[in-house]
C-alpha cells in the first residue's frame, strides 16, 4: 500500500521518479522499487518522502486509493491543450483525490451520488446544433431562452461532480469522465470566469452526447455556444440585422450571459445578425466583463452537514477539507 501512496502523491505533485529521488538523495530505481512494492521504505524514509512531497505523515498513511480508480481515466484531454504526460497524470491524480473525499463524506451521511446519470444515456446528437443545445437546456430544467445563472450549482444539484483544478503553468482547460455512473467535470480555476463557464458547459456536452457518438471539439463548441447564448436571445438583444456592433452591446451580453466578448461576436455572426466583414472587425475584441467565478460548493456543504449531524468530528473536517484545525472550526461555525 505504501508504494501506491508514494506514486499517488508524487504524481499529484507533478514530480517524476527521478525528481523525487533527487529531492531525498536516493537513486531513481529506489523510488521505482518502492512504488512497485519490491521494497518497503523504513519510517525515516517515509518521513523524508512526505517532506519532499509536502504532505503530512498522517495524510500520507490515511490515503486509500479508489477501488476502481482506473475508471476515472476513461475521459480524454483536448488535443489543443498540449499537455505533457506528467501534467495529465497530475490532473488525474487531483481529480481522483477530490472524488475520493467526496465519496467518503457522501457515504458517511448516506447521500447518494447517482441520480443524473440515467438521463445521459437517452440523448442522441442531432445534426441541428440548435436542437442539441435545446435538449441540454431542457435536461437541466431551463427554458429555451434566457441567461443561465449559476451553472455549477445547477450541475451539482443534478449530482454531477464538478471539481476545480488550479494549474497555472499549463494550457489545461477542462476534462470530463465517469466514475461508475457518476459524471465528472473538471475545469481549470485559474482561467477567466467566462472561459470557466464555457469550459464547464463544453465538458457537459461531451458527457451528454459522446455516448451516442464522439463529437469533434468544433461540434461541441457549436452546441455549447448556443446553449449559453441562444440564437433567439441574440436576435432579441442585438436585433435581427446589424451593420455594426458597439463595445457596449458586447459588454452587456457578455455580462448577462456569462460568456466572453469573442463568444458574443461569434454568436452574432452564427445567428446571421452581422456579416463576415463585421465579424472580422470585432472578432478579436477583449471585452472585460464582471462575470463571477462559479465555485463548486456541494462537497463543502456535505462536510459541514456531516459535522453538524455529529457523524464526524472537527479533526475529520480538517482532514477532508485539507485545512488546519482552526480553519476547520471557523468553517463549521
Amino acid at each position: 500500500m505504501l508504494g501506491k501512496n508514494i506514486k499517488y502523491y508524487r504524481i499529484q505533485k507533478g514530480y517524476s521518479q527521478q525528481e523525487l529521488a533527487d529531492l531525498i538523495g536516493v537513486q531513481k530505481m529506489t523510488i521505482s522499487n518502492y512504488e512497485n512494492e519490491k521494497r518497503e521504505p523504513d519510517v525515516e524514509m517515509v518521513k523524508a518522502i512526505c517532506k519532499a512531497l509536502g504532505v503530512s505523515l498522517n495524510r500520507f498513511m490515511a490515503y486509500k486509493p479508489l477501488r476502481n480508480s482506473e475508471i476515472v481515466l476513461n475521459g480524454s484531454f483536448r488535443k489543443n491543450d498540449n499537455l505533457t504526460s506528467m501534467q495529465e497524470q497530475k490532473i488525474i491524480a487531483q481529480i481522483q483525490y477530490a472524488l475520493e473525499r467526496y465519496l467518503e463524506v457522501a457515504d458517511i451521511i448516506g447521500t447518494g451520488c447517482i441520480g443524473f446519470a440515467d438521463t445521459f444515456e437517452n440523448l442522441t446528437c442531432k445534426s441541428n446544433y440548435e436542437e442539441c443545445a435545446s435538449m441540454v437546456r431542457h435536461l437541466l430544467g431551463f427554458s429555451n431562452r434566457g441567461a443561465i445563472c449559476n451553472l455549477v450549482q445547477v450541475l451539482e444539484d443534478a449530482n454531477v461532480f464538478v471539481v476545480q483544478i488550479n494549474i497555472d503553468d499549463s494550457d489545461f482547460s477542462g476534462y470530463s469522465c465517469w466514475y461508475n455512473q457518476i459524471p465528472i467535470i473538471a475545469f481549470n480555476g485559474t482561467m477567466a470566469a467566462e472561459r470557466q463557464r464555457f469550459t464547464i458547459a463544453h465538458e457537459l456536452v461531451h458527457l451528454l452526447f459522446d455516448n451516442d457518438k464522439k463529437l469533434s471539439e468544433k461540434e461541441v463548441d457549436e452546441i455549447t455556444g448556443r446553449f449559453l447564448l441562444p440564437t433567439e436571445d441574440c436576435k432579441r438583444e442585438l436585433g435581427v440585422k446589424r451593420r455594426a456592433l458597439s463595445l457596449t452591446d458586447i459588454r452587456i451580453l457578455s455580462e448577462e450571459y456569462g460568456v466572453s466578448g469573442a463568444c458574443v461576436v461569434y454568436r452574432a455572426k452564427q445567428s446571421g445578425i452581422i456579416n463576415q466583414e463585421t465579424y472580422k472587425k470585432y472578432a478579436k475584441c477583449r471585452v472585460v466583463g464582471n462575470t463571477q467565478n462559479e465555485i463548486p460548493r456541494r462537497f463543502l456543504q456535505l462536510v459541514c452537514r456531516a459535522y453538524h449531524e455529529e457523524e464526524i468530528g472537527i479533526s475529520k473536517v480538517s482532514e477532508l477539507l485539507d485545512v488546519s484545525y482552526a480553519r476547520a472550526e471557523a468553517i463549521c461555525e
